[in-house]
């Protein structure tokens, strides 16, 4: 090759931190235009953009740290918290099965109960 000559079919691109419209950062983020443009304006912690012309650009590095910072990380947490609690649980009371050859008691019948005390009160007057 020698000095001077063309190189052809060589494209260079730096798409690392682009400026992205709201139709393109649409569908990188897969949230609506407006939802998007609502985000935008937020008055508390709005996504960084640049308004050129009737435009607006959001950079694509820009995006991502604000999208990170209001990622949700509390159910996460509560899963953890969750998990620890089971498995204190566990080794406090350890969780055991009834045998299958006997039969589980009944459930707790409040009225028999108290047609029982109510039999039991009546002999004891009665005697």
């Amino acid at each position: 090759m020698k000095a001077g000559d063309a190189v052809r079919g060589v494209i260079i691109r730096t798409d690392l931190d682009s400026y992205l419209d709201l139709r393109a950062l649409s569908g990188y983020t897969s949230l609506s235009r407006r939802t998007l443009q609502a985000l935008v304006n937020d008055a508390h912690d709005p996504l960084p953009s640049y308004r050129v012309g009737g435009k607006v650009l959001v950079r694509r590095s820009e995006c991502d740290a604000w999208l990170a910072r209001r990622r949700n990380r509390k159910p996460l947490a509560l899963a953890r918290l969750a998990a620890a609690d089971a498995e204190a649980l566990l080794k406090v009371r350890p969780r055991s099965s009834p045998p299958l050859d006997k039969p589980t008691r009944p459930a707790y019948d409040q009225d028999a109960s108290a047609r029982d005390g109510l039999a039991k009160r009546t002999e004891k007057e009665g005697a």
